[in-house]
């Protein structure tokens, strides 16, 4: 089973230097922060173990899940606006299955079932109308694939640790995870959901969850 590749915090901070593209709670100074983070990407992965192929790390742009990403699938294409960060990932570790796409993710075109998996880690958040890229998703996904969420609850407990650790909300988080699946059940079906920190799956601890990881499968 593949398990997560971290990228060691002084690299990330050292390739991120001047850029937003890859969030700074990677590489945090308070090492629970940053363990939360990966953690993220570590419960996504073991999700990941039944699939293969070609996937898209959509908005992927910083490029921390690109090593995990080239062990798992056969392809890996990262799309994003910029991909400086994550053109510095792959050189790094020689990633020879991953293709790097510039160019913004709602004019960009793929073809139709092309992908078997989607991935959109903390991602989907930053879209004013989130039914543009979730449509493109879904037509961009093969029969039976699967799109792999991370989200922000935005919750009572999320709100708390942003206080508390002096963490600003970014401006373009538009949506909760919830806000995401909502519109996501209406195209796919949710087949599995985890929460951090908490691990239970569909469960009412939901409402005291940080994030929550869903994958959801194209049906039709």
């Amino acid at each position: 089973m593949s398990r997560l590749i971290n990228i060691s915090a002084p690299v990330l901070k050292n390739i991120a230097s001047g850029s937003k593209n890859i969030p700074t709670m990677y590489y945090h100074p308070f090492a629970p922060i940053q363990k939360l983070f990966w953690l993220r990407l570590a419960m996504m992965t073991n999700m990941m173990k039944e699939r293969s192929g070609v996937a898209l790390d959509f908005g992927g742009g910083g490029g921390v899940f690109l090593p995990t990403l080239s062990v798992i699938f056969k392809k890996v294409i990262c799309l994003d606006l910029c991909v400086k960060e994550a053109e510095m990932v792959v050189e790094m570790y020689g990633l020879s299955n991953v293709e790097i796409v510039q160019g913004d993710a709602l004019k960009i075109e793929f073809d139709k079932n092309c992908f078997d998996v989607v991935v959109a880690a903390d991602v989907l958040e930053h879209f004013i109308e989130l039914q543009p890229p979730i449509e493109r998703i879904h037509r961009w996904l093969k029969l039976n694939g699967s799109l792999f969420i991370s989200g922000p609850s935005e919750n009572w407990l999320y709100r708390f640790g942003r206080t508390f650790f002096h963490i600003k909300k970014p401006e373009d988080h538009y949506h909760s995870v919830k806000d995401i699946e909502n519109l996501v059940n209406g195209y796919f079906m949710v087949y599995k959901k985890k929460f951090l920190p908490w691990f239970s799956s569909f469960s009412p601890i939901e409402n005291f969850a940080v994030f929550t990881i869903i994958e959801a499968r194209k049906l039709i």
